[in-house]
C-alpha cells in the first residue's frame, strides 16, 4: 500500500511540475511561469514603435549553468519584426544568439533578456516562443510563449518628437544622466522604478529640454524601469540596468 501511495504521489508531482526544474522562468514582476506558459502582451507600442517583454531566468540547480536563449516563431504577422536582446541586441534574423550568461546556483538573472516586437503598423497577434537552455545540455531548458497584441500607438507622431527621454550610460554604475525633451508649456516628471514596483527616484523637470543627473551608487545591481510623464501621460518608458564595477 505504501509503495502504491508513493508511486501515485510521484506521478502527480511529476505531471504537475512540482519537482524542481534546473531552469525556471519568471516574469518582470517576479511571478513564476510554469513550463511553456502562454502570456498575452497586449497594449500600445512605445514611442519607438515597439512592444517589450522582460523575462528573468533562475538557476534552481546546485551548480552554475551557462545559459543560452533562442526564439522559435510560432505564428507572426507578415511584415512585422522581432528580435532578442540577450547580453546585447541581435538583428531580427538571428534566432539563436551566441552569447551565454553564467548563472550561479540559486541565482536569478533579471536584466539580460528582453524580447522586442515591432508590428510595423501591421494589425494582428504574433506569437513567439523563447527557450532558455543549458549550453552544454540542450535538454535542460525552460520556455515561455508570448503573444504580442498591439492595440495602437503609445503617442502621436508629434508627441513622439517633442516628448522623449534617454538614459546614459546604460548599464549605469555610479551615475545615470537622463536627457529629456518635453513639449513647450508641459510639466514633466522622471521616475525610476524597481521591477517590484518600488519607486527609487522621482523628480519634477521643467523647460523644453535638459539633463537630469541621478546618483545610482546606493541602488542594487539589477533591472529597473524609467519613464517620463508629461501632462499626466507616460510618454517614454524603458529599461535601466544598474551594474556596479
Amino acid at each position: 500500500m505504501k509503495r502504491f501511495t508513493f508511486l501515485i504521489l510521484a506521478f502527480l508531482l511529476t505531471h504537475l511540475g512540482i519537482f524542481a526544474q534546473n531552469l525556471v522562468i519568471w516574469d518582470s514582476v517576479a511571478h513564476y511561469l510554469p513550463p511553456d506558459t502562454l502570456l498575452i502582451r497586449s497594449g500600445p507600442v512605445d514611442s519607438e514603435g515597439e512592444m517589450l517583454k522582460y523575462l528573468a531566468i533562475k538557476n534552481n540547480s546546485v551548480n552554475p549553468i551557462a545559459i543560452c536563449v533562442k526564439k522559435v516563431i510560432s505564428d507572426t504577422i507578415p511584415g512585422s519584426k522581432n528580435y532578442i536582446c540577450w547580453v546585447r541586441c541581435y538583428s531580427d534574423k538571428i534566432y539563436a544568439p551566441t552569447d551565454t550568461v553564467l548563472l550561479q546556483s540559486q541565482r536569478t538573472d533579471y536584466y539580460h533578456f528582453v524580447g522586442h516586437y515591432r508590428p510595423m503598423e501591421k494589425h494582428g497577434i504574433s506569437t513567439i516562443r523563447y527557450v532558455f537552455y543549458d549550453t552544454f545540455n540542450h535538454n535542460d531548458s525552460a520556455s515561455v510563449r508570448i503573444s504580442y497584441n498591439p492595440t495602437g500607438l503609445a503617442v502621436t507622431e508629434a508627441n513622439a518628437v517633442k516628448n522623449w527621454l534617454v538614459a546614459t550610460p546604460n548599464p549605469a554604475n555610479e551615475e545615470v544622466k537622463f536627457s529629456y525633451s518635453i513639449a513647450p508649456g508641459s510639466t514633466g516628471k522622471i521616475t525610476i522604478l524597481q521591477i517590484t514596483g518600488t519607486i527609487m527616484s522621482e523628480t519634477q523637470v521643467q523647460g523644453t529640454h535638459g539633463v537630469l543627473d541621478i546618483d545610482t551608487r546606493q541602488m542594487n545591481e539589477g533591472l529597473y524601469f524609467y519613464y517620463l510623464v508629461a501632462d499626466g501621460k507616460i510618454c517614454s518608458a524603458k529599461k535601466l540596468i544598474i551594474r556596479h564595477q
